[in-house]
């Protein structure tokens, strides 16, 4: 059996943000495959022993550079990438790293422009989305001139480029799920409807419900799942190109592709398992 660390900053527990999602998807079907997987979140303490077959880096802010060079010291680290927080800060980690998984060519060409230099070592895995449940509903009628848009609620994001949509769209209805410090601008338009924080199964009926998704980030966002959960469930697609999830060459008026390409853990596992046998 193999042995994996997984050190991540959160989970799912203590955030719901698509890293997190991603993580848990990840780790599941791993563990699934009967690979020990022993996951190392914040507050928590390194071991002293490290005798693991992979050491897997993923959001590393809240981990002290003390730990993470005896981590990186053991040449036994993959670097799975979910933000720019280590090209921006520790941009030759990625040279002491065994591979880096990134999630999509903007995603890893943005790192690179950021860190200086192409990195080579380095695969593209999409993040995961569970097919059997972000499904298209033909027994739901969608909600004509809808709009949904489900995440973190802040500039980065796009917020205020959304209430400017929101403003010169007062002929169209807008449901918003999420969380952030723009929340209360939101709540005072008319044609908003404001949800709050949604589980899994309210947000598959947003999706199943509304005409269109809107996303327009002003970073280069690495993936931005809720573009293919919105997708799955039959939404048309309101983007800029700022979004790691559309940087891919894949066909978005071939349904079956894209659901194929998503279901992607089975890849990310066969890079791990390649590295730790090369």
């Amino acid at each position: 059996m193999k042995k994996i660390m997984w050190v991540a900053d959160y989970s799912v527990k203590h955030n719901k943000g698509g890293a997190q999602q991603t993580n848990q998807e990840m780790i599941k079907y791993g563990r699934s495959k009967g690979i020990y997987i022993k996951t190392i979140n914040k507050d928590e303490p390194i071991p002293e022993k490290l005798d693991y077959d992979a050491i897997i880096l993923n959001n590393i802010t809240q981990f002290c550079t003390e730990d993470l060079e005896r981590l990186l010291d053991t040449g036994k680290c993959i670097r799975y990438e979910h933000d720019y927080w280590v090209a921006e800060n520790m941009p030759d980690m990625y040279k002491r790293c065994k591979h880096v998984v990134f999630l999509s060519p903007l995603h890893k060409k943005t790192a690179e422009d950021k860190c200086g230099y192409k990195i080579k070592n380095s695969s593209l895995v999409p993040s995961p989305i569970d097919t059997n449940a972000f499904m298209f509903d033909e027994s739901i009628k969608k909600e004509k001139g809808s709009v949904c848009c489900i995440g973190n609620l802040v500039k980065d994001k796009g917020s205020e480029s959304l209430l400017e949509f929101i403003d010169s769209n007062q002929n169209m209805k807008f449901y918003i799920a999420g969380w952030g410090e723009e929340v209360e601008e939101f709540k005072k338009r008319e044609n908003v409807e404001f949800l709050g924080e949604l589980d899994r199964k309210q947000i598959i009926k947003v999706y199943q419900k509304c005409e269109y998704f809107y996303h327009r980030p002003l970073w280069n966002e690495p993936f931005g799942r809720t573009v293919i959960e919105a997708f799955l469930c039959g939404c048309h697609l309101l983007l800029n190109d700022s979004v790691g999830a559309i940087s891919w060459d894949w066909d978005y008026s071939n349904y079956e592709e894209i659901k194929k390409n998503v279901q992607s853990q089975n890849n990310f596992w066969r890079v791990i398992k390649n590295e730790i046998q090369s």
